[in-house]
């Protein structure tokens, strides 16, 4: 069975912003936890924390096929200086993991990297994933960090018990 699901982003952009010239990005607001996922775009935190031992929470697509699983989220508002800001992250597992989207798998391993682009000048980015119930394959731990213009923006750890 499938380990972890890709993480994505959602965005809700909102008005206008005014960033100051010094700053490209601000990054804020960041909560982590349990998640409702109504869909890949839209979802809420239902408990915060990084610890949790992984039980039950919901249902989730992977690679096609609907299976039980436990998921959580990323949460966080963010004001830039452009309508589109491409964010490099990185998620790292404590031990191989099998990485799948909805539809299709990207592989084992260890890192997954994939562009985050964020739209609008100001927004709320919710950003889900989950790890199966049946599988002994979970990793202990998955630690995921964003980049943007060579810094480091965003880094949250969850751990799996």
């Amino acid at each position: 069975m499938k380990s972890l699901l890709s993480l994505a982003v959602a965005i809700v952009a909102h008005g206008c912003v005014t960033v100051p010239e010094d700053v490209s990005l601000r990054i804020s607001n960041v909560s982590q936890g349990l998640a409702r996922v109504e869909s890949p775009y839209k979802g809420m935190i239902y408990v915060e924390g990084t610890t949790f031992r992984v039980a039950r929470n919901g249902d989730c697509l992977a690679v096609g096929k609907t299976v039980p699983c436990m998921q959580f989220a990323i949460a966080f508002d963010y004001e830039a200086r452009s309508e589109s800001t491409t964010l490099m992250c990185s998620s790292e597992f404590t031990k191989p993991t099998e990485v799948v989207d909805r539809y299709k798998s990207h592989g084992k391993g260890r890192e997954f990297s994939a562009p985050i682009v964020l739209k609008g000048k100001t927004g709320k980015a919710f950003w889900p994933g989950y790890v199966t119930i049946d599988d002994d394959e979970i990793p202990e731990r998955l630690t995921t960090v964003c980049w943007f213009e060579g810094n480091e923006v965003l880094r949250v750890s969850f751990k799996f018990q």
